[in-house]
């Protein structure tokens, strides 16, 4: 599963800088005419921008990377019926040997008497 929420992560970053390369395509074309201080200053543009999305995208999958994880975990933990049987008879004691032993204690109880 691990590996499966990295794949998709990956693809969802690579997409997000892809897209945002491929619709400043346009401009690359015209990158030989201009002065080399405005063409690093483009790329540091777009470098910006690439940062900028792939970082939103991050904050947004770690949220949900976060509300998976701790749903799973929720399940994970959960007891079945029968284990929250056996550990309340772990805690308080068995219901049938409680009433065993008050049944016994009532008897001797009476003999007292």
């Amino acid at each position: 599963m691990e590996l499966f929420k990295s794949l998709i992560k990956l693809v969802i970053v690579s997409g997000i800088a892809y897209l945002t390369i491929k619709g400043e395509m346009n401009t690359v074309a015209h990158l030989g005419e201009m002065e080399l201080n405005l063409i690093f200053a483009y790329i540091f543009i777009i470098f910006f921008k690439i940062f900028i999305r792939c970082g939103i995208a991050m904050v947004f999958l770690s949220v949900m990377d976060y509300a998976f994880q701790k749903w799973e975990f929720e399940n994970r933990n959960k007891m079945t019926k029968q284990e929250v049987k056996d550990e309340f008879k772990r805690t308080e004691g068995d219901p049938l040997i409680k009433s065993r032993i008050k049944s016994i204690q009532m008897e001797m109880a009476r003999k007292r008497i």
